[in-house]
């Protein structure tokens, strides 16, 4: 059943997300995005019949064409992420049929069935390969301006933001320091960013950052751990097999991973701190192999 005008509301998580980081602003904000979308609806003549209640920074509506349009409210895919989606296009990611600069918004071909990585019977000898085939797509796609390291972990490097992380800001900016190679990245694909369309998979939602390839795996690594019987053995296979399928030095993923997790697990008032404690002191736990 197609959706009325006042039904195109911000999905809760979105709106929450949207409170946390535009604070007075949010109901602007909030308004500016919904009429964006009525807007492109009718321009480009779709009929919207279901919005997505998961997207933590978009906008997302299904339409009764098959199609998807995705309306960026705030972060990375206002910006590099959506020159990362156009660019994904064919290459990893979703096709991208229509586009607007001016408000980031893209309509994209519909995964079917949508079926996400996380939600399927997969062990990691078998998903960690998926993921990297799709890692290699992307960095082979079209250029793009994506956004920097230092921008990415901008509240890691001021310690006024985070300052009990003194190491992890020294090792941030070694890892910057020392990378040799870069590469147009994801930097945010976890299970949860991979979806089934027919047989094949396919990702969504980067963020488009340039930096070291080693920091790819990150959030991957980082999640579905709560089957796992031990956790840091986990993580430990996690690393090695991204270090062999990639040919990435294993001690700089681990390195990133730290990092990155440490500092998403930063703000106390999120639920990533107690999701993330294991993840943590596994990762410290493998600091003699991998980082002595």
């Amino acid at each position: 059943m197609a959706l009325a005008d006042h039904d195109i509301v911000l999905p809760e998580v979105l709106w929450s997300n949207v409170q946390s980081l535009e604070g007075a602003n949010a109901p602007a904000t909030a308004e500016r995005a919904i009429a964006n979308v009525l807007r492109l609806l009718h321009e480009w003549k779709e009929t919207p019949i279901r919005i997505f209640d998961n997207a933590y920074c978009s906008l997302v509506v299904e339409t009764e064409a098959g199609h998807v349009l995705k309306v960026p409210v705030v972060g990375e895919e206002l910006t590099s992420g959506y020159r990362a989606t156009r660019a994904m296009s064919g290459f990893g990611g979703p096709r991208v049929l229509r586009f607007e600069d001016e408000t980031s918004a893209s309509l994209m071909h519909r995964l079917t069935p949508g079926t996400t990585l996380a939600e399927v019977n997969l062990s990691d000898a078998e998903g960690i390969p998926i993921v990297c085939d799709l890692l290699r797509q992307l960095w082979n796609a079209p250029e793009f301006e994506p956004g920097t390291a230092e921008e990415w972990f901008a509240p890691l490097l001021d310690p006024g933001e985070t300052p009990s992380l003194v190491r992890e800001r020294e090792l941030c900016l070694k890892l910057i320091a020392t990378t040799t190679d870069h590469v147009r990245a994801h930097a945010d694909l976890h299970h949860y960013n991979v979806l089934l369309d027919g047989p094949n998979w396919f990702m969504i939602d980067p963020k488009g950052i340039w930096i070291d390839p080693a920091f790819e795996p990150c959030a991957f690594i980082r999640n579905c751990l709560d089957r796992a019987e031990n956790v840091s053995a986990a993580i430990r296979h996690r690393i090695i097999r991204f270090a062999e399928l990639l040919e990435l030095p294993a001690s700089r993923i681990w390195a990133w991973a730290l990092v990155e997790t440490k500092l998403s697990s930063y703000d106390a008032s999120s639920p990533l701190e107690l999701e993330f404690a294991s993840r943590i002191d596994a990762l410290e736990a493998l600091e003699s192999e991998f980082w002595p």
